[in-house]
């Protein structure tokens, strides 16, 4: 049929009450206009826009409920439900509202209710962003007789920032051929073929060539390369969502530009005005009052967490911000995960390893921890901006010595840090100062193959016996996988005072245990981490030392039946 040319949004913005009631022509909505004497490349992101303010280079833009709405979807909110039930309230809105009201005081942000003025001082120069309709293009770029324009060469066009969440969606503004409901059947039928003729993808192409419109016909090729202003506008309008013709808009205009108006003059908070402006759009649209969820995270906001974590560790992760969605739905945490290209190399150790098991490497690289700490140092997302990292405490020292992490021992209270293992809370502090919350204890543990030994060895005199028996064995020589067998003789890394406390007892007793040990033909010692895994795959070692991130690995070799865990 007719109707599957034409962009599906652009049919919404022609219905109502579920009739279809003309046929489009062009669609409008907004888009970033920029001046190319001063901007060579248009920020993509809403903190990018920010960032460009605060470089002087000014942005306009409107604040009004209409033009103002298309910032919603960038933090994932939404207008209405599938009941027509507005839902403002539940996220979006909110962030939405809290970032104009820090652009409203932020240096280089023009926010004014009058687009007509903003356009103008884009025109004018000086202004290098201005947030404006397609349909305005015309107009800034010819101008009229008493005010010129700025010229096509001067004027750049870009789709809107995204937020941290989503993609801009403005509202779209729909042009359509209306039918008159007296017409005779004879002049009806004439203008529907007239209609379907201008709306055709030939006529489409040629109405936006000599027009610059955005053509509602779906099936028409726009080529950003010779017509990369219609292009903008084309991908824009495409995001765009409809301005349904539905009777509950109407409180929904009425309310929700006052939101915009008690913000950003500071009577309300984000939070508060989305409640409020939810609620009192749905009693003026006869839904009954819900009532409000009893919150206890009423934090708004957009942090940018970076991790490293393993394939599972990554999906329980996302897990957890999945439930933290639901008991903060202002709250955004964007996961970025820390690319292998941080770490560089050091030494032969790969890039990975030193990120997620630091304790394998001697000597952190400098510019790995370089590179890490200016994406702490920075608050805007296109230089890798990180609020928050999920790391092993190996890092600590060097990040603290760069001076980019918080001090939390004055900031946290010590029943919060009663929840935790105390060897795990001391492991997040050096120097006297603590720089972080524990989340996951990483320690060897000892693995067996239950097809050499029934029973895991629990002492080492039991685990001689089991090799004097015939079980193969073999140890890790290496100084972190085993440092296990220094504390069987009562040794410790550090004293009270944090002071290095191997001396020459346990570590030399642990010692020369390995070396007698040696001499028994079923025990081998080894540094070579590799042929340790190696031999415990071949079932030619009972047993393998190490950390939690080795179960599944082992398990998928070996047999889930095969893979026993004891402690060491």
């Amino acid at each position: 049929t007719v109707v599957q040319r034409y962009d599906p949004a652009a049919l919404d913005a022609l219905r109502y009450r579920e009739q279809i009631f003309g046929l489009p022509v062009a669609m409008d909505t907004l888009v970033l206009y920029y001046d190319t004497t001063l901007v060579a490349q248009p920020p993509t992101s809403l903190d990018g826009l920010l960032a460009e303010a605060a470089k002087g280079r000014l942005v306009a833009m409107t604040t009004n409920f209409v033009d103002a709405f298309w910032g919603v979807s960038a933090f994932g909110g939404s207008l209405f439900d599938d009941e027509g039930r507005v839902i403002l309230d539940r996220g979006g809105f909110a962030n939405w509202l809290a970032w104009l009201k820090e652009a409203r005081d932020a240096p280089g942000m023009l926010l004014d209710s009058d687009r007509g003025v903003l356009r103008n001082r884009f025109v004018e120069d000086g202004v290098a962003y201005y947030i404006g309709y397609a349909s305005e293009y015309t107009l800034i770029v010819e101008g009229t007789e008493e005010n010129p324009g700025k010229g096509e060469d001067q004027v750049g066009v870009a789709v809107l920032p995204a937020g941290p969440t989503s993609g801009a969606a403005p509202f779209l503004n729909v042009q359509g051929f209306l039918f008159s409901s007296v017409s005779s059947d004879n002049q009806r039928a004439i203008a529907l073929e007239f209609a379907k003729f201008i709306t055709n993808a030939e006529q489409q192409s040629t109405l936006m060539r000599e027009t610059r419109l955005v053509p509602a016909n779906n099936r028409v090729r726009v080529n950003p390369r010779l017509d990369p202003v219609v292009a903008s506008f084309t991908a824009q309008a495409r995001a765009a969502v409809p301005m349904l013709n539905l009777p509950e808009m109407d409180a929904v205009l009425q309310y929700g530009g006052d939101a915009y108006t008690r913000v950003l003059e500071g009577v309300l908070d984000p939070a508060e005005a989305s409640v409020s402006v939810t609620s009192a759009i749905n009693q003026a649209n006869g839904f009954d009052a819900v009532a409000a969820i009893d919150q206890q995270c009423t934090a708004i906001g957009t942090i940018y967490l970076g991790y490293v974590a393993d394939p599972r560790q990554e999906a329980a992760l996302s897990t957890v911000l999945q439930q933290l969605e639901q008991e903060c739905p202002l709250v955004i945490v964007n996961a970025v995960p820390i690319d292998i290209g941080l770490a560089s190399s050091v030494g032969n150790v790969d890039a990975q390893v030193a990120l997620t098991n630091p304790l394998d490497i001697g000597m952190m690289d400098g510019r790995s921890v370089d590179a890490l700490a200016a994406r702490l140092a920075t608050v805007l997302p296109s230089e890798g901006r990180l609020d928050l990292l999920l790391l092993p405490h190996r890092w600590i020292p060097a990040l603290a010595e760069r001076q980019q992490l918080r001090d939390l021992s004055t900031v946290l209270a010590a029943e919060t840090l009663q929840r935790f293992r105390p060897a795990a809370v001391d492991a997040m502090r050096y120097q006297g100062k603590l720089y972080g919350l524990p989340y996951t204890i990483n320690l060897d543990a000892l693995y067996y193959n239950r097809t050499l030994v029934s029973e895991p060895a629990h002492t080492l005199d039991e685990l001689l016996q089991q090799v004097g028996s015939g079980t193969p064995v073999v140890l890790d020589s290496t100084f972190r996988h085993s440092f296990w067998g220094i504390a069987t003789f009562g040794g410790r890394l550090l004293d009270e005072q944090g002071l290095i406390a191997l001396g020459n007892g346990p570590l030399v007793d642990w010692l020369q245990w390995l070396a007698s040990a040696r001499n028994n033909a079923n025990l081998t010692v080894t540094a070579d981490r590799a042929a340790f895994l190696a031999q415990f795959l071949d079932a030619t070692s009972a047993y393998y030392v190490g950390g939690p991130e080795m179960l599944l690995p082992l398990q998928q070799q070996l047999g889930i039946e095969t893979v026993g865990v004891a402690r060491l």
